[in-house]
């Protein structure tokens, strides 16, 4: 039960981590194409 209990918030956190990066790079790559087409 305790380990049920601690897995479930690692595992949404993890999640969260791995969407917000994947996220972020895409983010980073529109931003160095827009800049990159402006020069």
């Amino acid at each position: 039960m305790e380990n049920r209990c601690f897995y479930l918030p690692v595992n949404s956190i993890d999640r969260y981590f791995n969407f917000s990066s994947i996220f972020f790079r895409l983010l980073i790559k529109e931003y160095f194409q827009y800049f990159g087409n402006n020069n």
